[in-house]
């Protein structure tokens, strides 16, 4: 054998060995994962049959549960005894004609039948709660399918209820004897709230609402000033609103119950907060509180008087009507036409006539010259004692 042939030799034998144990080897894993996957599966089975026989056991201790509780399975010993209690029922609810009819019996499967009985009843609506006690307190497996009520015309009120009661096939009265009394699975723990929320509502009306306050949540009283607010609260169903203080009592602070109004007296002294309470006379009553807060402010500053109004000024009415010289000087003619009279000026003269007073210093063909408020002002012919006074004014301001 040549070197050639040797080495291709050894090739091909490495190969097949090669691909011997790649066989192998997977063989081993197929093989392996089989395994697990069998054991995994026998482990998930025993795990469901575990679960089955715990459910069994749950289900039969509930089914014992059932049956220590169940009607006998003869029906007329189960329908006789059952009517007989639900009369007794009534009777201590305080409920009266009572009248208890059984309305059939339905078999479910080889387990156990549905005994169907109509209760009715009249009395006071404050019965029903009693009565539901009784129900609910009786370990029996029953149930209140259907209810209804209706207000009789002399006040009295009807109950009408249909009720299912279950006797579990293979249940013996022997064996309810040995069992005895089974307490309730739906005991009412407390009755007094239980009658609460079913007397405690309109039950041929939507359930009445708390009245709204409209009003404002902040007041503001001026320092030493007494003030009265009325409470604005409104009642959704129109009902008529009753008050109630709920604050300690404020010194300063008054409040009128009947009304509704906080009165405040001027000698409080700090801002205050209080709380009063309004309550409907719906029914079941509803009530709704609010917190209040009153804060002072300070009064206002006085209103400022209003001037008084202008009189009446002789100075606009008063005009320079002629200019005349005498025999010494001239003179100055002023019509007073609110006066109807004419005064004659000569130079030295006072004047004060209106809101204008000065002397005359002197007088020529032209105008007047007087002094007037320690300045000199010049009246001319046709113009008023007050424009030439206003005149000078404005153009020394100008």
């Amino acid at each position: 054998m040549t070197p050639r042939e040797r080495i291709l030799s050894i090739v091909v034998g490495g190969a097949v060995a090669g691909g011997g144990l790649w066989w192998a080897a997977n063989q081993f894993t197929d093989a392996r994962r089989q395994r697990q996957n069998e054991i995994q599966s026998l482990s998930d089975a025993e795990i469901r049959i575990q679960e089955q026989r715990l459910q069994g056991e749950l289900a039969n201790r509930r089914i014992g549960e059932y049956r220590k509780r169940s009607l006998p399975d003869r029906l007329e010993t189960a329908r006789g005894q059952y009517q007989a209690w639900l009369l007794d029922a009534v009777r201590k609810a305080g409920l009266r004609d009572a009248s208890i009819d059984a309305s059939g019996s339905r078999s479910i499967g080889d387990l156990y039948n549905v005994l169907n009985f109509r209760v009715g009843a009249k009395g006071d609506v404050e019965s029903w709660p009693d009565f539901l006690n009784e129900f609910y307190s009786h370990g029996k497996l029953h149930r209140i399918r259907d209810f209804s009520l209706r207000k009789n015309r002399d006040g009295s009120f009807q109950f009408d209820l249909s009720v299912d009661a279950m006797a579990m096939k293979g249940v013996s009265e022997e064996m309810l004897a040995s069992v005895g009394e089974v307490s309730s699975l739906q005991a009412i723990e407390n009755t007094d709230e239980t009658r609460r929320k079913i007397l405690d509502r309109n039950l041929f009306s939507p359930p009445n609402r708390p009245p709204i306050f409209r009003g404002d949540s902040s007041l503001k009283v001026v320092k030493g000033k007494s003030e009265v607010f009325p409470l604005v609260f409104e009642d959704p169903e129109g009902d008529s609103v009753r008050y109630e203080w709920v604050s300690d009592e404020i010194d300063g602070i008054r409040f009128d119950e009947e009304r509704g109004v906080i009165r405040v007296d001027g000698d409080l002294e700090d801002d205050i907060s209080l709380t009063v309470r309004a309550i409907d006379t719906g029914y079941p009553s509803q009530q709704m509180e609010k917190t209040i807060a009153i804060r002072l402010t300070d009064p206002p500053p006085p209103t400022p008087e209003p001037p008084p109004p202008p009189k009446f000024d002789e100075a606009k009415q008063t005009v320079l009507t002629g200019l005349v010289r005498g025999r010494e000087d001239w003179n100055a003619w002023l019509d007073v036409r609110t006066r109807g009279e004419t005064l004659k000026l000569r130079p030295g003269d006072n004047i004060a006539i209106g809101s204008v007073e000065g002397t005359v210093t002197s007088i020529d063909s032209k105008s007047m010259t007087f002094q007037w408020d320690g300045k000199s002002k010049e009246l001319k012919l046709n113009e008023s004692l007050f424009d030439a006074v206003k005149s000078s004014s404005d153009e020394e301001g100008s």
